[in-house]
This record gives C-alpha cells, sequence and structure tokens, in this order.
C-alpha cells in the first residue's frame, strides 16, 4: 500500500471513530448483550448445518430445530429493534430538522435557474430581433439604390440603375462561392461583406416612357 493511500485509509478510519463517538455508549451495550447469543447461534448453525432428513425420526428432530432456531432469531431481532429504533426515531427527527432549510435552498435555487433561463431566452430573441432589423435594413438600402433614376431630356427615355454582381477576377473567389452562387454573393456585399473577386455595380436599365393620351 502506498503512503498516500494508507493515509487515506487512515484519514477515513479516524473519520469514522469521530462519527461513531456520540453513539459508542450505545453500540458498546448493544454489543455486552449480543454476546449472550452469539455462542448459541454459531452452536445451532454449526449443528443444524449439518442435518439430513431421510426418515420420519429425521423430520421430527429437525422441525424442533427449525422451531428453536426462529425463536432465537425472534429474540435477537427483539434486541436489535430495542437498540435501533430509538436511533431510527432520532435519524427522522435530525431529518425533518433540516428539511425547512433545504427545501428553501432548492427552491431558491430553482427559482435563480428559472430566471437565468428567461434572461437567455430574452437575450436570444432581443438579438433575433436586432438581427431581422438589421437585414430589413439592408435590404432598404439596397433597394433605395436600385431605385436611382436618369431620364434623357432629348429622347425621354428613363435609365434605371439595378444593383447587379459584376466578376473582376474569378481566381480570387473563394471556393465556399463555387459553383458560384450570384445570389449569395450578391447578398453577402449588399450586407458589408467583403468578397474577394467581386464588387457591386450598376447595370443600366433603359425604360420607355409612354406619352399620356391627352
Amino acid at each position: 500500500m502506498t503512503s498516500s493511500m494508507f493515509d487515506f485509509t487512515e484519514e477515513r478510519r479516524l473519520n469514522d471513530l469521530e462519527l461513531l463517538e456520540p453513539i459508542a455508549p450505545i453500540l458498546a451495550q448493544a454489543n455486552d448483550a449480543l454476546k449472550d447469543f452469539v455462542g448459541e447461534a454459531e452452536a445451532m448453525y454449526a449443528d443444524g448445518i449439518e442435518e439430513i432428513v431421510v426418515n420420519q425420526e429425521d423430520a421430527t428432530r429437525v422441525v424442533a430445530k427449525v422451531k428453536a432456531a426462529a425463536d432465537l432469531y425472534d429474540e435477537l431481532e427483539a434486541l436489535r429493534k430495542q437498540f435501533s429504533v430509538p436511533l431510527d426515531k432520532a435519524k427522522k427527527a435530525i431529518d425533518a430538522m433540516f428539511k425547512p432549510s433545504k427545501a428553501q435552498l432548492d427552491g431558491v435555487k430553482l427559482h435563480m435557474k428559472d430566471q437565468l433561463f428567461s434572461y437567455e431566452r430574452l437575450q436570444k430573441e432581443l438579438a433575433d430581433r436586432a438581427q431581422a432589423e438589421q437585414r430589413k435594413a439592408q435590404e432598404a438600402l439596397g433597394l433605395q439604390a436600385d431605385a436611382v433614376v436618369t431620364t434623357d431630356k432629348t429622347t425621354g427615355l428613363s435609365t434605371r440603375y439595378k444593383t447587379v454582381l459584376k466578376v473582376t477576377d474569378p481566381n480570387l473567389i473563394p471556393n465556399s462561392y463555387w459553383m458560384l452562387d450570384e445570389a449569395k454573393v450578391l447578398a453577402d456585399l449588399q450586407a458589408g461583406v467583403a468578397v474577394p473577386g467581386c464588387e457591386l455595380d450598376k447595370e443600366p436599365i433603359v425604360v420607355v416612357r409612354r406619352e399620356r393620351r391627352s
């Protein structure tokens, strides 16, 4: 056995003795009372364990021994209860004394955990809401940019500029965008995410204005 293991075992033994000290007198009394029965019980065991029943005479003898063993067992059980029942009652009384404070602590722990859960859920909801509002704002900016219109006074033709993707260098585009998902790249660029090899551009769309009938 290593030194640390010995120290740990010895410490446990001393702790056990410390815990038993308040009930040491009761244990000593129980041990003294049990001494009167130990020898008799051992003798009954040694005698009865060798019994073999092969005829009626054996059966009659064994029945008597079974009754004697049962009677001794009942006496032992009564003696055990004489010492253990008061201890059981004391244990129940001690448990009852500690129960209210333990219940309060359990209750407050549950309450505080519920508060933490509610707070975390609220924070998540606020974060989700902020992200949704940010997306809406970015989409609105994109729509406003697309709404730019120029009109040629001479021809009467209007040009609206739509935000489209312009690939400047395919070799610089990250693999995550191949096969190129132009909608995803465009959405990221409009959201302010830099995508190497791509940029936003304006593509003219010619709009023919119809004259109103008088």
